[in-house]
């Protein structure tokens, strides 16, 4: 037996009954096993409160997408379908799809020259020729102003 662990020194061994002495000791291990399960328990509970933390954090997650695909699912389902020659209609495809994803290359041979968006942002743009983007600023609304003002100033 460990006394040491126990803080319990030999000198009271010596100075007390059996009896004592041994209740002594069961009063020491029970105290101290009481604080080691105590700090097993908190250890225990912090745990838990970080695993239901990310268990609620992934449900939170799943319900989310659920809620995207289903809202997908209901608003663009029966919408109009689109193939090569029909896109051209522009119009009538950005009423049904008000975001458009596409190549820059894509973008330029699809699309009728007359149309105008709104808004245009390149992903990894490095990428891309620059005379391509150059080309592609014709085909946005908010940067004609820009544009304008630009070559105002270089002429």
């Amino acid at each position: 037996m460990n006394f040491i662990k126990f803080k319990f020194s030999y000198s009271n061994l010596y100075k007390n009954s059996i009896n004592d002495i041994l209740d002594s000791l069961e009063l020491k291990y029970y105290e101290t096993r009481i604080k080691e399960l105590q700090e097993s328990i908190n250890s225990k509970d912090e745990n838990i409160k970080e695993l239901k933390l990310e268990y609620l954090f992934n449900n939170y997650t799943e319900e989310s997408m659920k809620i995207f695909k289903c809202f997908v699912y209901r608003n663009y389902n029966n919408k109009n379908k689109y193939d090569n020659k029909s896109i051209r209609k522009i119009e009538e495809l950005i009423k049904d799809y008000p975001v458009i994803l596409s190549t820059t290359y894509s973008l330029l041979n699809c699309f009728d020259s007359n149309f105008m968006f709104d808004y245009m942002i390149v992903d990894e743009s490095s990428q891309v020729n620059l005379d391509l983007i150059y080309i592609m600023i014709f085909y946005v609304k908010q940067l004609q102003k820009v544009k304008k003002n630009y070559l105002i100033k270089i002429l």
